[in-house]
């Protein structure tokens, strides 16, 4: 599963109901995130669970640290890189 993009089967309301479930961030709550779609707290829970948000998020996580750990380095060796540039200046 992808965690970004729309499931097999979920509508566009449902989508995009996820979609500001992940935008709200530390305010994350299904009622907020109803409030914002203007759904019924009851229809989003059932989004929720059928579609499984709490599980795409934890997947959006684990993408998103995997990035920033495989990334790469401006400065592989970090302090030692410095340290070797300043001896060859010299």
């Amino acid at each position: 599963m992808i965690a970004t993009t729309r499931l097999h089967g979920e509508s566009a309301k449902a989508y995009s109901a996820f979609k500001g479930y992940v935008a709200l961030g530390d305010q994350r709550t299904l009622p907020a995130v109803a409030e914002l779609c203007k759904k019924s707290a009851c229809l989003v829970g059932r989004w929720s669970a059928r579609w499984k948000w709490q599980e795409r998020l934890r997947t959006l996580a684990v993408e998103a640290l995997l990035r920033v750990k495989l990334a790469p380095s401006r400065q592989p060796f970090g302090r030692y890189a410095r340290v070797v540039q300043r001896k060859r200046a010299h």
